[in-house]
């Protein structure tokens, strides 16, 4: 039996799901996947009524393996509180920024209403951001590490993508 995917946010309680209601590790695994960030991973479909529900065993073994090295490495949760502030608080001003984008481009918001709405919102988060630098010393730059490494790893495969298809292409019989 394959485990379900963790986080069913879309679960109603009766059996039926919304689709897209899950954003685990597995789901954002598979649309880094999907939007060719990442290298192609073997995914499970956890059910054949449920839609979106996946499992991605190499995921899996990476987050087993994070933990674990996190739990070694800090030795209590109390430790990781250093790290969790930067995390979290990165990650609301991330999802801020990506508002905005969305916001104005995708949904065609003019600029006054975007930034009248998300700039007093994106001001406190940076507030919460900057004041949560000063625990990067003392384990606060996990998750920087993390995130730079993450990014690293995609950018070197989109351009390793990039570089192959146009020698591919350069290659090709016309």
């Amino acid at each position: 039996m394959v485990p379900p995917a963790a986080g069913s946010s879309g679960d109603h309680g009766d059996g039926h799901r919304e689709p897209g209601g899950d954003f685990g590790a597995f789901s954002v695994a598979q649309q880094a996947v999907q939007l060719g960030l990442t290298p192609r991973l073997e995914i499970q479909h956890t059910s054949d009524k449920q839609l979106g529900q996946i499992y991605m065993p190499r995921v899996n073994s990476i987050l087993m393996v994070g933990v674990v090295a996190l739990v070694l490495a800090f030795g209590s949760s109390a430790n990781l509180a250093n790290a969790y502030g930067i995390a979290v608080t990165g990650d609301m001003v991330i999802t801020s920024i990506l508002a905005i984008i969305v916001f104005h481009y995708a949904w065609g918001w003019r600029w006054i209403w975007v930034l009248s709405l998300m700039l007093p919102i994106l001001a406190i988060e940076l507030i919460f951001f900057v004041a949560n630098l000063i625990k990067v010393i003392d384990g606060g730059y996990i998750p920087l590490v993390f995130a730079a490494g993450v990014i690293s790893l995609m950018l070197i495969w989109v351009r390793g993508t990039t570089l192959l298809q146009r020698k591919l292409s350069s290659e090709a019989i016309s």
